[in-house]
């Protein structure tokens, strides 16, 4: 199984930006699990884009929701954000 790199800059706001595999994101993680975040979770802004195209964008709800081609790498995402300390 090949890994992926993700990396990230991380600001003392719980704002992040970073790269995976050729996309970019930026989010918004809260010290606390909210129920403004997704899955209920820490991340209340997320954005996802490779080169100009958004991918997906949430904002405290969807605005553009997960195509399924790209759903690997959100989870990735995810996942690497609700891993940030807090």
């Amino acid at each position: 199984m090949t890994k992926t790199t993700i990396t990230m800059r991380v600001a003392l706001n719980g704002t992040v930006s970073g790269s995976i595999a050729g996309f970019d994101f930026g989010a918004m993680v809260e010290p606390e699990p909210s129920i403004d975040g997704i899955n209920e979770g820490r991340v209340c802004r997320l954005s996802i884009a490779k080169g100009p195209d958004e991918l997906l964008m949430y904002d405290r709800g969807w605005y553009v929701t997960v195509p399924d081609t790209y759903r690997k790498v959100y989870e990735q995402v995810i996942r690497a954000l609700e891993e940030l300390p807090a």
